[in-house]
């Protein structure tokens, strides 16, 4: 076997000997010579697999964009619609703290709501509104709490509930 580095060429070469022969007197093989050569230059990444790496990542990035936007979108107006929901469950915790007489639920729903800004800077407008008074005492009275936003040239309701509060006076 021979090992030879060559500083000058930057490879590596080897070269076997194989003198073989057959007990039976017969050569099948009598001098095979093989040469390896491993380039010493291929190390490490080069820049243009760098780029065509990035290159595919940007493609991926860009095929994502569309799922990232509507993301984003859906996440603003869940913001608006938890807020609208929120102002909602607070007038009818409102309400079912009044006391226990039709006047007096009537009296608040007849109160102006505040105007609420949301998280992402949008004007909610809640209203309240409470039906007739039973006639016949203990009896309910129903009240509903609302939040809208100006919309397009018109009024959207984004929340609406309604409650039924127990009055024993008038």
């Amino acid at each position: 076997m021979h090992f030879q580095w060559g500083a000058a060429d930057a490879a590596l070469h080897f070269t076997f000997h194989h003198p073989t022969s057959d007990p039976r007197g017969l050569d099948r093989m009598t001098n095979t010579a093989a040469t390896v050569t491993a380039a010493r230059d291929d190390d490490g990444i080069g820049l243009i697999e760098i780029v065509v790496s990035m290159f595919v990542l940007a493609i991926i990035a860009i095929a994502f964009l569309p799922v990232l936007i509507e993301g984003i979108k859906q996440s603003a107006a869940t913001t608006t619609l938890a807020a609208a929901t929120r102002i909602v469950e607070d007038q009818l915790t409102e309400a079912r703290a009044q006391s226990a007489s039709c006047a007096a639920i009537q009296a608040f729903a007849d109160q102006p709501v505040a105007e609420t800004t949301d998280p992402r800077g949008v004007q909610l407008r809640g209203a309240r509104e409470a039906g007739v008074c039973p006639e016949d005492l203990p009896g309910t009275i129903k009240f509903t709490a609302s939040v809208s936003i100006d919309r397009d040239g018109g009024t959207a309701v984004l929340s609406s509930a309604s409650t039924l509060i127990l009055v024993d006076g008038e």
